[in-house]
């Protein structure tokens, strides 16, 4: 029988606010497969009352807070530690909180329940409908079943103890002993030791039944059965937001400078600039050496010849003329190489790690591991005995086939191989492809899944975005569906549906126009619906604005996984 509870907060109370170390006051209940396995308060206590192993899933969403480590919920197992044994931790203060965990409960029922494990209180979103949400559910079907009874020991017609058709060869009783001749009366001794403790005699008939006692404290748990295959790997989960930069590392410390480089080739000469003026004439100096004669000048036109004068005397030799401005620089020489790479410096503290990035393609799938061993082949059949050889013939043309004679007498069987794995859980997982790129929905269409990625059955299949399903029994259904864009909506919540056979059945919802819209179900299906398997799905019911649809846009990552819990 399968063991389940679900719970939720709704709407009834808003805003609500849970203080730090308070509990999400849980107040509806959604299934409950009995009140002899559970029970709960809306004072968020729940109890699990029935002895065995259970899996957890909860979600919280979160509007805001004043806590600088996002938003942080805990499972606590209520007792004399209050074990805080699971916590689901998100980095933004608005975004839906989710985390699961796994709890064994004895003989003793376990009290648990969530509380806010952030530094300061929680306000829950305003705009979902439901704030917060918990499902419950038994996985003892992993356990052993439980051993055959041993037999009980019975005394046979020998007198000996038997266990089953085996005689142990040990007499349920002693041998008499012969009787001795009688003494003399002595004096009282002293009482002797104690005789060694005769064999049990045979059983008496049974008495009278007494009244019912009450009931014995449950025996110790069995071995824990085989471990089963392990699951598919399901795919990763859409990127996170991104996070704030990390801090900068401190600067290394400078290594000594490195050698000079070569110089750099000489600039091209800047223009000559202008002459400047000439300074006034001063003083005649003492006549110094002559100079090297200057280079001819162009020859000038040719004057009229002038009247030849008198020689004067020569002068004395005037100062040097004022230097001319100089000219603009010339262009940077080409650089010289560089030096020497410095000592390095030790390395910087590390920045934070930047956010996650896009969820890459599904990886190829691995190559078939090795056959096993052939077995062993089975004995042949005898041959039969050979007859008389007949005179050779002329061969004639060859004539048409033969009809197949009888099969010989059969072998004895061969030896019986190993037994096979285990029989794998009925499951499926399907996405939306990654080559499809991001996909529009409007309000009322169902989410598109295309493609399967792990299908264990031929009782749940994958049509144009529906799980149909025709076969009867319990099923948890998982979902992540990553969201970039919400248009249209009246307060930008993002809402889905989960539809089976036409009925909404569980709806989820997200406070934000981005980030992934995840949720959970346990369902009972029957496994005929409309006649042809129970159809499910699920569907954008996000409101517009007026008479125009809600709209959600899905990038790539989308993806749903169902399995069956119990047959």
């Amino acid at each position: 029988m399968a063991y389940f509870l679900q719970l939720e907060l709704d709407s009834s109370t808003n805003p609500f606010q849970v203080d730090v170390e308070g509990v999400v006051p849980f107040n509806s209940e959604v299934e409950n497969s009995g009140s002899d396995m559970f029970s709960w308060t809306q004072d968020g206590e729940i109890n699990i009352l029935k002895k065995g192993t259970y899996f957890v899933n909860w979600f919280v969403a979160q509007q805001t807070g004043l806590a600088l480590d996002g938003g942080n919920f805990a499972l606590q197992i209520v007792g004399d530690t209050n074990i805080l044994h699971s916590t689901g931790s998100a980095h933004l203060k608005i975004i839906s909180v989710s985390g699961f965990a796994i709890v064994d409960v004895g003989a003793n029922p376990m009290m648990i329940q969530l509380i806010n494990v952030s530094e300061y209180p929680a306000t829950l979103s305003e705009d979902t409908k439901i704030k917060a949400g918990i499902a419950i559910f038994g996985i003892d079907e992993l356990q052993g079943e439980k051993g055959e009874d041993g037999l009980t020991p019975q005394i046979g017609e020998n007198g000996n103890w038997w266990i089953g058709d085996q005689d142990t060869g040990m007499p349920a009783k002693g041998v008499d002993g012969q009787d001795g001749a009688d003494g003399q009366d002595g004096a009282d001794g002293q009482d002797g030791a104690p005789g060694v403790q005769g064999l049990p005699g045979a059983d008496g008939q049974d008495g009278t039944p007494g009244i019912q006692g009450p009931s014995g404290a449950d025996g110790q748990d069995g071995a824990p059965g085989l471990q089963g295959p392990p699951g598919a790997d399901g795919q990763d989960g859409a990127p996170g937001l991104q996070g704030p930069p990390g801090v900068d590392g401190q600067d290394g410390t400078p290594g000594p400078p490195g050698p000079a480089g070569a110089d750099g080739q000489d600039g091209t000469p800047g223009i000559q600039g202008p002459p400047g003026a000439d300074g006034q004439d001063g003083a005649p100096g003492i006549q110094g050496p002559p100079g090297a004669d200057g280079q001819d000048g162009a020859p000038g036109l040719q004057g009229p010849p002038g009247v030849d004068g008198q020689d004067g005397a020569p002068g004395l030799q005037g100062p040097p003329g004022v230097d001319g401005t100089p000219g603009p620089p010339g262009a940077d020489g080409i650089d010289g190489q560089d030096g020497a790479p410095g000592l390095q410096g030790p390395p910087g503290i590390d920045g934070q790690d930047g956010a996650p990035g896009l969820q890459g393609p599904p990886g190829v799938d691995g190559q078939d591991g090795a056959p096993g061993l052939q077995g062993p082949p089975g004995v042949d059949g005898q041959d039969g005995a050979p007859g008389a050889d007949g005179q050779d013939g002329t061969p004639g043309p060859p004539g048409p086939a033969g009809a197949d004679g009888q099969d010989g007498v059969a072998g004895p069987p061969g030896p019986t191989g190993p037994t096979g794995g285990l029989e794998e859980i009925p499951s499926l997982q399907a996405i939306i492809a990654w080559e499809d790129g991001p996909t529009t929905i409007i309000q009322n269409d169902l989410i598109p899944f295309d493609t399967t990625l792990l299908d264990t059955t031929d009782k749940i299949s994958l049509n144009n975005g529906e799980i149909i399903v025709q076969q009867a029994g319990f099923y948890t259904l998982h979902w992540e569906i990553p969201i970039d864009a919400n248009d249209n909506s009246i307060d930008a919540t993002t809402i889905l549906a989960l539809v089976v056979d036409g009925i909404i059945v569980r709806k989820c919802f997200s406070p934000l126009p981005t980030g992934v819209v995840s949720g959970s179900a346990l369902i009972e299906l029957d496994g005929i619906g409309s006649g042809l398997g129970n159809e499910i799905y699920l569907m954008n019911i996000t409101p517009g604005i007026g008479e125009t649809l809600g709209t959600i846009r899905i990038p790539m990552g989308a993806n749903i996984t169902i399995r069956q819990y119990t047959a």
